[in-house]
This record gives structure tokens, C-alpha cells and sequence, in this order.
């Protein structure tokens, strides 16, 4: 199998998660899945270690992929730190950040970009600014990343997994069912992109 980079990006409560792992079972190996472990705490408490992450361990990442030719599915990256930092104003490193996405782009990673049509009363309880206005704006970032990446692009609406469902539907049991089949469709969309 040839290598894949494939990341998962988007604002938060856009089931990146979710559909990073069904990605990575697809492509055969759920060991293909990689999330920091640690993103929660320090977005929490340490934000200044993005940086950090940012200038030293993810040019080792990159390095060790790029030796070993293995595959990845990255439930975050390069490009979170861009749009996280803009929106929260806190520092980063640009021309680090612009030039991992040019060495990941030669590799042949390719980004996934989880969106919704709407993020109206959708918000997060990490931190008090990620309301619905606030993702929206987060999400606008995002946008404004996918301009300016040399990575091949996918853009997913999941907002539908949940929102395409009568109130007769859900009496009905069909809720489960039209979820599933909307993760479906999106993982095959998926599918076709990074073959």
C-alpha cells in the first residue's frame, strides 16, 4: 500500500474524530490513527506548548514519515495551530507552520476539512469562547487555511449526520439509520479522495 498523510482538520464538534478513526479502519489498520494525547490539557492549561509542538515535534513527526514511508490519519495538525492561534491571538510561528505544509504537501498528505453549514447552538464547553459564534469564526479560519496550503483539500459538510432527521423519524427509530448512512456516504467521499 502506497503511503497516506491524510488530516483531519475543522473547528471543534464537526466529528473529525469520529470520522478519522472509521478512515483509518478502511484503510486497514486502525493503528493508522494518530492524536495527541495531550491536546486537551494543554489547550486547557498550556496553550504556549502548541508552539512548542509546533517548532519540535512535529518537524520530528514529518522526518520520521518521511523516512519510513508509513501511513497516518492525524486528527489535528500544522494547520490547527494556524487557525487556534489567530483565534485565540496567541503566538505561533507562521513560517514554520507554512513550511510543514509544503513539506507534507510534497510528501502527498492531503487534508480533510470537517465543516458545517451552520454551527448555530453548537458550541464546546472547553473554553468559554467556543460558542456558536465563535466556531463559526473558527471555521472562517479555516476557510481562509485551505486558501493558502499546498495540500490537496476536501471540504465535508457533517452537520447533516444529525440534522436530516424528522421529529417523526426519530419517534420512529430511523435516527440511528439516517446517521449511519450519512457517515457512510462522507466516508466514501472520503475514500475517493485519497485513493
Amino acid at each position: 500500500m502506497k503511503q497516506q498523510i491524510l488530516l483531519f482538520v475543522g473547528a471543534d464538534r464537526v466529528y473529525k474524530t469520529t470520522l478519522a478513526h472509521i478512515v483509518a479502519h478502511e484503510l486497514g489498520n486502525d493503528k493508522f490513527y494518530y492524536k495527541n494525547s495531550a491536546e486537551h490539557n494543554t489547550f486547557k492549561s498550556h496553550q504556549d506548548k502548541f508552539l512548542m509542538d509546533l517548532l519540535y515535534a512535529d518537524p520530528r513527526l514529518l522526518d520520521y514519515l518521511t523516512q519510513s514511508g508509513n501511513s497516518i490519519v492525524m486528527d489535528r495538525g500544522w494547520c490547527d495551530e494556524y487557525v487556534y492561534a489567530k483565534f485565540f491571538k496567541r503566538k505561533t510561528d507562521i513560517n514554520a507552520i507554512l513550511s510543514l505544509d509544503t513539506a507534507y504537501a510534497k510528501l502527498g498528505a492531503k487534508i480533510i476539512f470537517c465543516t458545517r453549514r451552520s454551527f448555530k447552538g453548537v458550541s464546546d464547553d472547553m473554553h468559554a469562547k467556543l460558542t456558536d459564534d465563535g466556531l463559526q469564526q473558527i471555521n472562517k479560519i479555516y476557510e481562509e487555511f485551505v486558501h493558502i496550503t499546498k495540500c490537496q483539500v476536501l471540504r465535508v459538510f457533517t452537520d447533516e449526520m444529525v440534522t436530516k432527521c424528522s421529529d417523526e423519524e426519530r419517534l420512529a427509530g430511523r435516527y440511528e439509520t439516517i446517521v449511519e448512512d450519512k457517515q457512510r456516504e462522507i466516508v466514501k467521499t472520503i475514500m475517493e479522495f485519497v485513493k
